[in-house]
């Protein structure tokens, strides 16, 4: 199969690569011997808030992975409107994750047995990217205005900002809780 990103199977491959990012993070800090710099970027406990930081910083390395592999292609269609389209896909990410994953719920009403929430959760974990990648392919045509760059930026700085001092010093919300 001829790797592009053009293919119609290229969603779905990627959305593996981003399943497979996201496993890898969701257990590197406890394979680190609980390294403080890892679990910035990793999950360190089984709460809602380190799964959506997982999925955003697993989406990012996503990003950059895909940028290497095809910047020519990207620097010839506009670097600019790469870059903004996957920051904004960054940022839906955790809330295409939560209301995707919260289907159980309608359901359940108490929580499943373990083996059938692991299963859940990876499952959903590849489903919730697949909107968010149909969506970046869309909206990369796109060229954002400066406002919506500024806003874009304000965004992921301040997603970036509440995943690092939240990590280790948990507030009081009950998103921070680990079920």
């Amino acid at each position: 199969m001829d790797l592009n990103r053009e293919n119609k199977y290229y969603i779905f491959i990627k959305a593996l690569v981003y399943l497979v990012i996201f496993s890898f993070l969701h257990f590197a800090y406890d394979i680190s011997q609980e390294n403080i710099v890892v679990g910035i970027f990793s999950g360190t406990d089984e709460s809602v808030f380190q799964h959506m930081k997982i999925g955003f910083y697993s989406y990012l390395i996503l990003t950059v992975i895909e940028y290497l592999i095809f910047m020519k292609q990207i620097n010839k269609g506009g670097m600019d409107k790469f870059l903004y389209s996957r920051l904004l896909s960054a940022i839906l990410l955790s809330w295409f994750m939560i209301v995707l994953y919260l289907i159980a719920a309608l359901f359940f009403q108490e929580q499943p047995p373990l083996e059938f929430e692991i299963f859940y959760s990876i499952i959903m974990g590849y489903i919730s990217i697949l909107p968010v990648l149909m969506l970046e392919i869309w909206y990369e045509k796109f060229e954002f205005p400066k406002q919506i760059k500024y806003l874009i930026i304000f965004f992921v700085i301040l997603l970036v900002l509440e995943f690092t001092l939240f990590t280790f010093n948990k507030p009081w919300h009950d998103i921070f809780l680990e079920p």
